[in-house]
């Protein structure tokens, strides 16, 4: 742990004198790792700015841990979730899944190439590329009474903080964890946990820990964290997200529990009932 936490201190002093103190940011959603990275980079830098993005899809808790934080800038999407969704469709099963069936959804002379990489594997070269096509399970949902798009997370929160960091030239440290997923993991070991190179340059001081050292840097030094994670939650993004709801399937019935009027917003007041229903996931 403490190497973990020394390499994590190297890797901002690192950021910081190439862009300067002033020039960095922690992304904050609220949540506990981009928390620890607070603390941490606060500890060395105290009056590094935090910047939330707030798509209003949050639980109530986080919004207010972040409120109750200082010198953290609150950034808004320019449309709010129902607009997305019914001018793109629902985010259902994962990020590439989603996509993959928006492209066979929406075939055409243009992208028949797209679909048939989708369908077959088969590369425009000829060549084969099993993890660009759709999962024979997930073919179904082409045929869903309802659209289908990755486009959520890029409308509600990746446009808007890459149009305030464009803005203030900040650059950003984020809270994220290699173990978390395989495309986050191959990204950090393509670009590096200081990815200085990218057209937005984005660091990840906290690559290589665990969900287990977060927690233990949390009780450590006594870190106020919010407190739906008491109440069965081990992530708090977005709670109407249904990426990676076949591992976690009582996702929804968790949000009755503890948010009732978000609950009833989205199944009754959206329609994600018919979507939940056709994918075979309780609410």
């Amino acid at each position: 742990m403490q190497l973990k936490l020394g390499y994590t201190k190297d890797l901002i002093q690192c950021w910081a004198d190439a862009w300067g103190v002033e020039n960095i940011a922690v992304s904050f959603s609220g949540g506990k790792d981009s928390l620890v990275l607070k603390h941490i980079v606060r500890g060395l830098y105290p009056n590094v700015k935090a910047v939330f993005s707030h798509t209003g899809l949050e639980y109530s808790e986080i919004v207010s841990l972040v409120k109750n934080s200082d010198n953290v800038d609150i950034v808004r999407p320019p449309v709010p979730f129902h607009e997305v969704i019914k001018k793109h469709g629902w985010p259902v099963i994962s990020k590439d899944i989603s996509r993959f069936v928006s492209d066979c959804r929406n075939a055409s002379e243009r992208n028949k190439k797209t679909v048939n990489l989708r369908l077959t594997g088969v590369t425009s070269t000829g060549g084969t590329c099993k993890s660009k096509m759709l999962p024979k399970k997930w073919r179904f949902l082409i045929d869903a009474p309802f659209d289908i798009s990755d486009k959520c997370c890029e409308c509600l929160k990746k446009k808007p903080l890459e149009k305030y960091y464009k803005k203030t030239g900040l650059r950003p440290m984020l809270g994220v964890m290699r173990e978390e997923s395989n495309r986050r993991d191959k990204m950090i070991k393509k670009y590096g946990c200081n990815a200085y190179d990218l057209k937005q340059p984005l660091s990840y001081p906290l690559a290589n820990w665990t969900t287990e050292d977060v927690w233990k840097y949390i009780r450590e030094n006594k870190l106020e964290y919010a407190s739906v994670y008491d109440k069965g939650e081990a992530r708090t993004g977005c709670v109407f997200c249904m990426f990676g709801i076949m591992y976690d399937q009582e996702r929804f019935l968790r949000l009755k529990k503890i948010s009732p009027k978000q609950h009833e917003y989205i199944i009754d007041g959206l329609g994600a009932d018919k979507v939940l229903d056709f994918i075979g996931i309780k609410y």
